[in-house]
């Protein structure tokens, strides 16, 4: 094999997720959507995940390479129990970058309610090959090193 992605049948791990990763417990589950936020030094959201973001499989006839490369990640867990969500791998939502032409605008969610413009919203959490699985567009800008904040919203 002369190349990545690699074939199935060689022996491979995922990649640890990239990021700032949040670790949260909720004693019970959420009865609306929960939001995690990252917050930069001035207090702008640089970085926003709903767990009411609905997860589109990859357009498998705009894909360059197999399709278990471009698998979204699923949003953080409003579940009871402990988490794991790496906020701020990459810009924008949707595909995993592998595929040709425009990505398809995000659907409303608690980040981004109906109505309001999509801003740049960095999500991720470490997919096959290194991608932040949930994130954007190739080349998208990384966090620079600074002092962060991590806001959950739960219930309001």
């Amino acid at each position: 094999m002369n190349g990545t992605p690699m074939p199935h049948d060689e022996p491979q791990l995922r990649n640890p997720p990239s990021g700032v990763v949040a670790y949260y417990w909720l004693k019970n589950g959420a009865a609306g959507p929960l939001k995690l936020e990252l917050l930069d030094g001035r207090g702008a959201v640089r970085a926003c995940a709903a767990s009411d973001t609905p997860v589109r499989p990859p357009d498998t006839e705009t894909l360059n390479v197999e399709a278990i490369w471009a698998e979204p990640a699923p949003p953080p867990s409003p579940a009871a129990g402990m988490h794991r969500f790496a906020l701020g791998a990459t810009a924008g939502r949707g595909g995993g970058g592998f595929g040709r032409g425009a990505a398809a605008p995000a659907p409303p969610d608690a980040c981004h309610p109906a109505g309001t413009a999509p801003a740049e919203t960095a999500v991720g959490r470490g997919g096959r090959g290194g991608r932040g699985g949930g994130g954007g567009g190739r080349g998208a800008a990384a966090l620079p090193p600074g002092q962060y904040t991590v806001r959950l919203t739960v219930d309001g």
